[in-house]
């Protein structure tokens, strides 16, 4: 009896530690634990990484298009998404405001956690905002160090007017005005 409780025990520590010692299998097939060599876990992590990426980009964007306005009211989110389909890379060099803003739109936004996407970017971008001081923060590439990305919200006409003078198509008497502030400043 007691030679049976031995081997039942031995068998038992045998099955535990095989399963420990068993690389993990992902979803899709992936391994979580790549083979042994340099290469090999260089390209099986940037395979993960990717697939996070999209992951992450698929679920936000079906969470998006859900509302027809829904990316001109969560711009920081919107630029989330963007940066996101062109991998984790280009979303952690994303300013550190903007993923403080995208959090807070995403944690409005947001109710039911069960999306894995969302769920995985919500933590991620928490331990980005936590972990990364605000002086520290890397630069996205699209950007002169000097130069700021900051979105802000406007009235609607001010927009209009902005968007005519951008355009060309402003009212008649604007550029007469400007010409005379202008002449008026010089004189």
């Amino acid at each position: 009896m007691f030679q049976d409780l031995k081997l039942q025990l031995s068998n038992s520590l045998h099955s535990v530690s095989q399963l420990l010692t068993r690389p993990l299998a992902m979803r899709g097939g992936a391994s979580a634990l790549p083979a042994q060599g340099g290469p090999a876990q260089r390209a099986a992590a940037k395979l993960l990484r990717r697939a996070a990426a999209t992951r992450m980009q698929t679920d936000l964007a079906d969470l998006l298009d859900q509302h027809a306005s829904a990316r001109q009211l969560m711009r920081h989110l919107d630029l989330v998404e963007r940066a996101l389909g062109r991998g984790l890379s280009a979303w952690e060099r994303l300013p550190l405001k903007i993923h403080v803003k995208a959090l807070a739109e995403l944690e409005k936004l947001v109710w039911d956690w069960s999306t894995d996407g969302l769920a995985e970017l919500r933590s991620r971008t928490a331990v980005l905002v936590k972990n990364r001081p605000a002086d520290a923060a890397p630069q996205s590439p699209y950007l002169d160090a000097t130069q700021r990305a900051e979105v802000s919200e406007v009235e609607h006409s001010i927009y209009e007017e902005s968007e005519r003078s951008w355009v060309g198509t402003g009212p008649a008497g604007a550029a007469s005005a400007a010409l005379t502030f202008a002449s008026t400043r010089a004189g």
